[in-house]
């Protein structure tokens, strides 16, 4: 007997221009490769996070024919992306071999990428913790300026490069973000699990924030979809959302958690705003 395939599931309604904002999905939202999921998201969203999480192997990263494939389906679907650089590079390592790894790792992918004009490339400033000695930031900090400045040296505007709120305080990397010009990447989730005023990071921030990450956040979990989140939370994060013109990126790794981040946005927007 012949057997057909469930498809998968699908989303129901278009998405682009719905906000006043841009809004983007990851590149991650069926387990399969990037292809398919842009194939698939490309048409209800403004947006693409490409989700380059892990450097090694070398199999893991796109190759040139996928990014071929990436800017057509761009053009075809009015789509832009944005590029979330690996996790597992650490600019401000002890070791130097691991520092430049991953200097050498981000201008190859740089490269690689350029013909999809990503928004922003999204940085993870790892390899400290919060309860971090002071000369141990400040190390840290240093070993992180170098890096960084390598990268600008070699033509990468620090502008595009948009350093993430993860879960250090924030103000730690508040000087290289000045002096470096640097873009920022607000996670609303990190910062809701550091407890953080999210309306005076916002503001403090707003003029270099080029990127949102949005996600629900419940009893300390976080990358939930938006209609788990807790309602204590609706408040702050709509005041910043309605004031917000960049890209908002519903950094949610399943269609379930997707679609029902898009539908509670939209209900949550009635509710605040009302119709549009």
């Amino acid at each position: 007997m012949k057997t057909t395939r469930n498809r998968p599931p699908c989303l129901k309604k278009i998405y682009k221009g719905s906000f006043d904002f841009r809004i983007g999905a990851t590149s991650y939202v069926y387990p399969d490769g990037y292809l398919p999921n842009i194939r698939r998201l490309g048409p209800h969203v403004d947006e693409i996070e490409l989700l380059i999480f892990e450097s090694q192997p070398p199999e893991r990263l796109p190759d040139r024919p996928c990014v071929v494939e990436m800017a057509a389906m761009m053009r075809d679907l009015g789509l832009t992306y944005n590029i979330h650089l690996p996790l597992d590079l650490e600019l401000g390592a002890v070791e130097g071999r691991v520092r430049q790894r991953a200097v050498d790792t981000i201008r190859y992918l740089v490269e690689l990428v350029q013909p999809l004009s990503p928004s922003t490339y999204t940085l993870h400033l790892d390899g400290i913790t919060p309860d971090a000695p002071r000369e141990e930031v400040t190390a840290w900090q240093g070993r992180t300026r170098e890096s960084l400045m390598r990268l600008i040296d070699h033509g990468i505007p620090g502008r595009s490069l948009s350093v993430e709120t993860l879960g250090y305080p924030f103000n730690w990397v508040a000087g290289l973000i000045e002096e470096l010009n640097l873009s920022v990447c607000l996670d609303l989730g990190h910062l809701l699990l550091q407890q953080a005023d999210l309306e005076s990071t916002f503001q403090n921030w707003r003029p270099r924030t080029v990127m949102i990450h949005l996600h629900g956040v419940r009893d300390g979990r976080d990358h939930l979809s938006l209609d788990q989140m807790e309602r204590r939370y609706l408040t702050p994060v709509w005041k910043i959302l309605a004031c917000y013109r960049g890209v908002v990126s519903l950094e949610v790794f399943n269609f379930d958690a997707l679609a029902g981040s898009l539908r509670f946005l939209e209900q949550v927007r009635w509710a605040f705003s009302g119709p549009t």
